[in-house]
């Protein structure tokens, strides 16, 4: 039996008594120096002032001064309070683009993946914890200026929605297959907002696909009342686009998703009466 004995040198560190050989060593590997200068391992604190204690010589014989993942505890980086410039900016920017990244070519770690019931318990007990320490989130109580809205309205019109519903993919594939151009969601200014459209066709062709219910159809909807704030907001939005719209000097189909279901080449005549100006 390979006993374990304690190191000869007087670390208190425990080894195997015999080595792969089958040979009886007497200390750990670099301890005879510590034998020899009659170096004692003693608990000395951690210098980063956390007051824990480590053994001043690791298994290597070297000098130990922090506790491991302590060494940068208080100290103060060197770009703290400091902002880099343009040029320093844009030398980041060049240098992690293209290839250079790491990332190039490779899709997202979490692309395709879903958090596992175990990992979703943690996340749940950890922000549980960070809500019961008192922390608070960091734009609570706070707005945005409307400088700031308008902003943020200009840099997100252009982003496309990836959802589409089932009639919008159904009027999509016949245009598609009819020849008729199109272009999908293409953003129109109404206002101080932007909006994006579900069909655009040149010159001045608008086509809007609405769901019976959302949008509140009236075909549909004859014995139901109108409760849902949420539909409510899009039958006055409805309204406002198509004054804005029609002020402007575009022409606006609304196709309804019954029609589309029923009888969609007759939505398609319709389409095509409205583009040679029938």
């Amino acid at each position: 039996m390979n006993k374990q004995i304690e190191c000869y040198c007087g670390c208190g560190i425990k080894k195997p008594k015999y080595d792969k050989q089958n040979r009886i060593t007497k200390y750990i590997f670099g301890h005879q120096r510590i034998g020899k200068f009659k170096y004692k391992n003693i608990l000395i604190d951690c210098a980063c002032g956390c007051k824990e204690k480590i053994w001043k010589y690791d298994k290597q014989c070297k000098i130990r001064r922090y506790v491991f993942g302590h060494v940068q505890i208080g100290r103060i980086g060197s770009n703290k309070g400091k902002s880099p410039s343009k040029e320093t900016r844009e030398k980041i920017s060049i240098a992690n683009s293209g290839e250079r990244n790491g990332m190039y070519g490779k899709p997202s770690y979490m692309k395709g993946r879903k958090h596992s019931k175990e990992s979703l318990n943690k996340l749940k007990k950890s922000i549980k914890m960070f809500f019961d320490n008192g922390g608070t989130p960091s734009r609570l109580g706070k707005f945005h200026t409307e400088e700031t809205k308008q902003k943020i309205r200009e840099k997100r019109k252009n982003q496309k929605t990836v959802y589409f519903s089932k009639p919008e993919r159904k009027i999509n594939s016949v245009l598609s297959v009819n020849g008729i151009k199109f272009e999908k969601h293409k953003p129109f200014k109404i206002g101080n907002i932007w909006h994006q459209v579900d069909i655009f066709i040149e010159p001045n062709i608008i086509i809007e696909v609405d769901g019976c219910y959302f949008h509140w159809c009236e075909e549909c909807m004859v014995n139901k009342e109108l409760k849902d704030k949420k539909v409510i907001d899009h039958v006055k939005r409805d309204k406002i686009i198509n004054e804005s719209l029609t002020s402007q000097g575009y022409k606006i189909i609304r196709i309804w998703e019954h029609d589309i279901n029923s009888n969609i080449l007759e939505c398609l005549n319709v389409i095509t009466d409205e583009i040679n100006g029938k």
